[in-house]
């Protein structure tokens, strides 16, 4: 019996793995806050189903998440494999023919987030990817 109870209370204490490294997709959700510094809004975007790319890839069309638009600069999401272990994911805005990275950060555990804001904007954006 103790050793049921301390399987189970061990499986609850470890963090769920929601997202695979094998995974081909990955759910993202994101908020756009305006306004920071006054009177903050939120708004909500629908969750998207992203593409996994590989290392090196620049995202193309559906396969990234528009997040914003930050004066004339679209701020976009996109995930993209390290290796057979790690996925990433990252805040971008595109550039000629390439991106300029804003914000990465690995995805790991149940539930990633990552926020980005320019410096002394009014603006940020907040995803969570699953």
């Amino acid at each position: 019996m103790k050793a049921l109870l301390a399987l189970g209370v061990v499986l609850l204490a470890s963090p769920a793995l929601a997202i695979e490294a094998s995974a081909t997709s990955v759910s993202c959700a994101a908020a756009v806050t305006t306004g920071i510094g006054g009177q903050q809004e939120l708004r909500d975007l629908e969750p998207s189903e992203l593409p996994v790319l590989a290392y090196a890839e620049l995202p193309g069309d559906r396969q990234f998440k528009a997040l914003t638009k930050i004066g004339n600069e679209a701020i976009r999401l996109y995930v993209y494999r390290v290796n057979d272990m790690l996925l990433h994911m990252q805040i971008f805005e595109p550039v000629g023919d390439g991106k300029a990275v804003l914000a990465d950060t690995p995805l790991a555990g149940d539930t990633s987030e990552l926020t980005w804001a320019p410096l002394g904007g009014r603006e940020q954006v907040t995803v969570y990817c699953y």
